[in-house]
């Protein structure tokens, strides 16, 4: 996917930093909100409760480990929104320079 050096783009990979971020945050919480469910139901998951408990401790685990990178990719993506956007400050000032 290619992003214009235009205010969509700046707006663009802005909005994806964003979304990386808070789908990390979102998916650490929904398995923080699980495991108490299980801690909650563990009498009524019986002999299933350690092994249901080993799955989310899995994903959460995955997900602590990609939460740098992701962070990591977030930060550029954020970085290239405001190159563009410093690019459309120069070009917007030159445009408005030669109309005089």
């Amino acid at each position: 996917m290619k992003y214009a050096v235009s205010e969509d783009g700046v707006q663009a990979l802005n909005g994806l930093s964003t979304k990386l971020s808070a789908t990390t945050t979102q998916i650490n919480s929904f398995t923080g909100s699980i495991l108490n469910t299980i801690t909650e139901h563990q009498n009524v998951l019986g002999p299933h409760k350690r092994s249901i408990e080993e799955a989310v401790e899995e994903i959460a685990g995955c997900t602590k480990d990609a939460s740098g990178p992701v962070a990591f990719i977030a930060e550029i993506l954020s970085d290239i929104a405001d190159a563009y956007q410093g690019f459309l400050t120069y070009y917007y000032a030159i445009a408005d320079y030669l109309k005089r």
